[in-house]
């Protein structure tokens, strides 16, 4: 048997130049499938209001506050829900307007008190339908201010819903516990 011929101009260094370009191709096309689907835009985006939160116990610019305030109240549905679980006890907010309320009230708090979400991360957690998904995330939590400090894990899943308008959050649970060690 003879040895198979190979079209003219084609060399083994060519064929493994085209074999490694196609298979980058594939990868590429791969990651920007993941980077641009639902789960992912909404875990970064998921991130990025959880940055709303944070406060350095000084003043904020007028322009950062409501900066801050339109990116929360763009992001929830109008009939979204919030569940808050501190240390064993719990309470809700319900509604766009309450939500952003209470937003605006943490962020009128900005000059007394400090408040970081340190190792955040943010990941798609599932799809409970075509139009729905659920996303976690997860931070060190630490308060202080007026002579008090606290720390601990903080958990969050939030189920986001497209609708007309977009992607919205619907359902919010927050999870805090205090650490060991501290009051």
């Amino acid at each position: 048997m003879s040895p198979a011929r190979r079209p003219a101009g084609f060399s083994a260094a060519r064929t493994a130049a085209l074999a490694l370009a196609a298979g980058a191709l594939v990868a590429g096309a791969a990651w920007l499938a993941h980077w641009f689907s639902p789960g992912a835009r909404l875990a970064r985006r998921t991130l990025a209001l959880a940055a709303t939160l944070e406060l350095d116990a000084a003043p904020l610019p007028p322009l950062d506050a409501a900066r801050r305030l339109l990116a929360v109240e763009g992001a929830l549905a109008p009939d979204a829900v919030a569940e808050f679980a501190w240390d064993g006890d719990s309470w809700s907010v319900e509604g766009r307007r309450e939500i952003k309320d209470l937003h605006a009230a943490l962020l009128a708090e900005a000059p007394r008190v400090s408040l970081h979400l340190d190792g955040l991360r943010a990941v798609a957690a599932g799809r409970p339908g075509p139009d729905a998904v659920d996303t976690e995330a997860s931070a060190g939590l630490r308060v202080s201010g007026e002579g008090s400090d606290w720390r601990g894990p903080l958990h969050a899943t939030i189920r986001w819903r497209r609708g007309e308008d977009g992607w919205r959050i619907v359902h919010a649970a927050v999870r805090a516990e205090t650490e060991e060690g501290f009051p």
